[in-house]
């Protein structure tokens, strides 16, 4: 009773309700979830969707491992304009957060694999795993580091009483 009686104050005094800020709301949705579904096509357009594990470099960035042979990988090869989401699994119906956006996909360039590796170690110790060195994706070995450049991203708007993307600025 005493939110709704707040919530009446608030109105009619015509103070806007506070608003979510996006921005730290999809930090926190990335932070806070370790799979991300990568959609991708082939050159004709043939659609594969891939839950891979990723690390974040703040919004601009995600990174993953996967073997250039997965058919993600080969359609980002093909096809290198990807979507993405981010989810809570366990989340109840009308509770859920999410982070979406559309990227640009490739093989990690040798210039930036450093960093990506520095982005994705870090999150690999903050879960307890461990750490992936340049032996582990390089050479003979099968798995490649992958990186996505967010292009467009938007979050579930927490404010919005039905299912509705609200942008985030980056």
């Amino acid at each position: 009773m005493a939110t709704f009686i707040a919530l009446q104050t608030l109105l009619a005094q015509g103070d806007p309700l506070p608003r979510t800020d996006n921005n730290a709301h999809a930090r926190t949705v990335l932070d806070e979830t370790s799979y991300v579904v990568l959609a991708t096509a082939d050159a004709e357009g043939t659609p594969w969707a891939t839950p891979v594990w990723f690390a974040h470099d703040n919004l601009d960035r995600l990174y993953w491992l996967s073997w250039p042979g997965s058919q993600h990988s080969q359609f980002i090869e093909q096809r290198p304009e990807v979507a993405l989401t981010v989810f809570d699994t366990n989340a109840v119906p009308n509770q859920g957060t999410a982070f979406y956006a559309t990227a640009r996909a490739r093989l990690c360039p040798a210039e930036q694999v450093d960093d990506g590796l520095g982005v994705l170690n870090r999150r690999l110790r903050e879960q307890g795993v461990g750490e992936v060195g340049r032996e582990r994706i390089t050479g003979e070995s099968r798995l490649r580091l992958y990186v996505a450049e967010i292009v467009e991203a938007w979050v579930l708007d927490q404010d919005a009483d039905v299912d509705q993307r609200a942008p985030v600025q980056r």
